[in-house]
């Protein structure tokens, strides 16, 4: 969608002015960016772990779903279909995050060349060094 590819544009390695930039910044959390949610107070500053709970987000959003169509089973409406409500609900909700679970598995190996020519870092993640540390 139109939000998604504004979040992904966001990561483009251009210096953006506002209002442009606070734009940006309220988009990130649906291409998965956690720093959104300031995730790092919580978990410290790991890189691979930090990738891990982004790549945890979809399949925990599916979990949600699921529950949530169980809860509506149970207390509005016991005739439902659970299995075909769930798989269409979280067919839909994949769809649409479609572009950002991509993006969010891409981003590790997205990297970028030092100015002095010496190494390369990840654009995500400036601090790891590409192919140089095990955090990569």
């Amino acid at each position: 969608s139109a939000v998604q590819t504004l979040g992904i544009f966001s990561n483009l390695t251009v210096r953006w002015v506002d209002p442009v930039k606070s734009m940006f910044k309220a988009l990130l959390l649906f291409s998965f960016d956690l720093k959104v949610l300031q995730v790092e107070c919580m978990v410290g500053q790991n890189s691979v772990l930090n990738s891990t709970l982004r790549q945890c987000v979809a399949p925990a959003s599916a979990l949600f779903i699921a529950f949530v169509v169980l809860v509506r089973k149970v207390f509005v409406n016991r005739d439902l279909e659970y299995n075909i409500q769930v798989v269409n609900a979280v067919g839909a909700v994949f769809q649409l995050f479609f572009v950002s679970i991509f993006v969010s598995t891409l981003t590790p190996f997205i990297c970028y060349e030092h100015p002095n020519g010496l190494g390369y870092s990840m654009v995500g993640d400036p601090a790891v060094l590409c192919t140089q540390t095990g955090a990569h």
